[in-house]
């Protein structure tokens, strides 16, 4: 399995380059930090997952930073995305668009 994220950055009209983005697991109820990297210039964070747990994945991208790094303040402190994985052979696409005072997230997979 692996989880892509492109984070879009709506304000600015570019790739949310540097946005730090972290994959948790939920385990016995409580979340467990799985891997973290920082958005390319794409904006684009791929996480592979050589045997993944199926269950309950969070990604949290930190807004805080990221737009601080542009002298902009933001509302959103970081976007939540919780998902399952069903399959180990899954791969799961994001697209997230913010700006300093909203954010939307779309899953890219035409199948289940």
């Amino acid at each position: 399995m692996n989880v892509s994220i492109t984070v879009v950055d709506t304000a600015f009209g570019r790739p949310a380059e540097g946005a730090e983005v972290a994959l948790l697991r939920e385990v016995d109820a409580s979340w467990r930090h799985e891997a973290s990297a920082h958005t390319d210039e794409a904006g684009r964070v791929v996480i592979q997952r050589d045997a993944p747990a199926l269950g309950r994945y969070r990604l949290v991208v930190d807004l805080d930073r990221y737009f601080a790094s542009l002298g902009a303040t933001s509302l959103q402190s970081r976007v939540d995305i919780t998902f399952r994985a069903f399959r180990h052979d899954r791969s799961i696409p994001f697209i997230v668009s913010v700006t300093p005072s909203s954010f939307s997230v779309l899953r890219v997979s035409a199948h289940d």
